[in-house]
């Protein structure tokens, strides 16, 4: 036998001392009511600050539980005193709540849901068993007063305040469900911790004055908030089951996009939305990649998606594009960032591990940054791997100012042959050639100065052209466009680009050489770019330049002079 067996019941003494402080935390008295304004005005700035720790305060300071221990012993003792004091209590502070939350929510503040508003708007079949054990604790903790002081915890874990907060604001600012969602967040609280303090009073003897309960008095006493709380339950429950159901929904589109762009060189899921709709599942993917996901690479996926989900689904995918660079260029490696367990502190994960045909694009790339990162505009858009029934092959989509030799392109493809160890892979390059203009025009790359350039030259460069268009201005059907110059060990090298009926002769070329020079005293060498875009008009011959120039300014003096806009097709202006 035990010494001192554990037992529930009181004494007389610590019954009429509960009762009395039960009682008077029940009554409905100004400084009850004080409390409740300022844990309610707590609980609205925490909430909107979104701040728990503010939220918190208010949840220390609110006296709404009390009221709740009030009904719950007038019930088991049959006070019907102590039952009317206490509802009133708890209906005025629960009003109260409202009232001056909703009246706060007006104030014109731009006010928006935050994420500790949400969290209270959307209650499941936890939060009630939170309530019923919380209610559990804080009976006994007011009964025993060896372990009274863990009531704030109680309070903390059952959230009077909060959700009543919440229901305001929300009302406040039309989140209509949002509101409801917080007034069934309390009503679960409230009848959870009605029914678990009504069993501790029961269990420890609080009742005892009272004559013993019928089947017909629990019913009459019990009935409503039993009900209550079975309808809650079902409620919650169901709430809880589509949480769930999401969770494993989200989870499995997680799974299958990184599965599925894991394929994909150098392609990442960033994040990712879904919604449920009756035709099925939406998503939009946000990824990470080096290039665009063409339609039937998004048609594969999407499938893929179907399928493991049993459901019709919608996959929308948003690219950025990106490229992770290395010091030899981009790269196909994975690179992976987690957020590490010292806060702001990351990990980054770099892995070899790749498919084959990944591995492949990625050691291709590398060998075209290599040789050719150097050239003017040079830039690697996009490779790819393709398995053909002729032969395996490399495509690469660069943009570059020269076109490359045949000897280059063969070299190119045996140093790909050998990084990838695969003597049969071929080489094929789609180049895009760059558009390089300055304020004269359009640039040659290769006819550009790559000496130290002064003040000086600059001027003999002006000074050469202005009178190469002045010599080409006095040839018969021959219209100058432009002069590209570059200064080599310093001689001037020109090149004219004409517009031409016929092409000029050496002879011409020669005297236009020797007269530049001679003006100027500066060594020239000369040389003519034939464009065949001659117009021919009713008043003879003029360059495509000249030509359209005409209509172009006929056009501006009308928009200048009738405040027209110009279409984009054929149109009237």
């Amino acid at each position: 036998m035990l010494k001192n067996p554990i037992t529930f019941k009181v004494t007389a003494e610590r019954r009429i001392e509960v009762f009395k402080e039960i009682s008077d935390g029940s009554t409905p008295a100004p400084k009850f009511y004080f409390m409740v304004v300022v844990s309610i005005m707590i609980a609205v700035l925490g909430l909107i600050a979104n701040s728990p720790t503010v939220i918190i305060g208010a949840m220390l300071v609110a006296p709404l539980m009390t009221p709740i221990f009030g009904i719950a012993l007038s019930l088991v003792r049959g006070t019907p005193k102590l039952l009317g004091r206490a509802l009133r209590a708890e209906t005025m502070g629960v009003l109260l709540c409202i009232g001056i939350s909703f009246i706060f929510g007006l104030i014109p503040l731009a006010l928006d849901p935050t994420p500790e508003m949400l969290s209270r708007s959307q209650p499941n079949l936890l939060d009630l068993l939170v309530a019923v054990f919380a209610g559990l604790a804080g009976a006994y903790a007011m009964v025993d007063e060896r372990i009274s002081p863990s009531l704030p915890g109680v309070a903390i874990a059952t959230a009077i305040a909060p959700p009543l907060a919440n229901a305001g604001l929300c009302f406040a600012m039309g989140e209509i469900a949002y509101g409801f969602g917080s007034l069934s967040l309390f009503l679960a609280n409230f009848f959870s911790i009605l029914i678990a303090a009504s069993v501790i009073f029961t269990a420890t003897g609080m009742g005892t004055h009272a004559k013993s309960l019928s089947h017909q008095d629990l019913v009459r006493r019990f009935g409503v908030a039993i009900v209550s709380l079975l309808a809650l339950t079902t409620v919650f429950t169901y709430s809880l089951v589509g949480l769930v159901n999401k969770r494993h929904i989200r989870q499995s589109i997680k799974y299958e996009l990184v599965q599925a762009l894991s394929e994909i060189p150098s392609t990442h899921l960033n994040e990712f939305n879904w919604s449920s709709a009756p035709d099925g599942l939406h998503v939009l993917a946000m990824v990470r990649t080096p290039s665009v996901i063409g339609p039937a690479g998004v048609v594969e996926i999407q499938n893929r998606l179907s399928t493991a989900l049993e459901e019709d689904t919608h996959l929308i995918i948003r690219t950025p594009l990106v490229k992770d660079i290395a010091a030899i260029g981009s790269t196909g490696q994975v690179a992976d960032v987690e957020t590490g367990t010292e806060g702001d502190s990351e990990e980054i994960t770099v892995s070899d591990e790749q498919i084959p045909s990944n591995k492949k694009v990625a050691l291709a790339e590398q060998v075209l940054w290599e040789h050719f990162s150097k050239w003017p505009g040079f830039y690697v858009h996009n490779v790819e791997y393709r398995d053909h029934e002729d032969g395996d092959f490399i495509l690469a989509n660069v943009q570059n100012a020269y076109a490359f030799t045949k000897e280059e392109l063969v070299y190119a493809e045996a140093a790909v042959r050998k990084r990838l160890k695969d003597p049969d892979v071929f080489l094929i390059i789609s180049r895009l050639k760059p558009n390089i203009i300055d304020a004269r025009g359009p640039i040659i790359p290769e006819w550009q100065n790559y000496e130290y350039w002064t003040e000086e030259m600059d001027k003999q460069m002006v000074a050469i052209e202005e009178a190469t268009q002045a010599e080409m201005a006095a040839i018969k059907d021959v219209f100058f466009r432009r002069c590209n110059l570059r200064i080599v060990k310093g001689q001037w090298k020109v090149l004219i680009e004409t517009t031409v009926l016929r092409p000029l002769t050496p002879k011409e070329l020669e005297q236009i050489r020797s007269r530049v020079a001679d003006k100027y005293n500066q060594p020239l060498e000369v040389f003519a770019w034939f464009r065949h875009q001659a117009v021919v008009t009713p008043d003879g011959y003029t360059s495509f330049e000249d030509f359209i120039k005409a209509p172009m300014r006929y056009n501006k003096q009308q928009r200048e002079g009738s405040n027209l806009t110009v279409s984009s097709g054929h149109g009237k202006a």
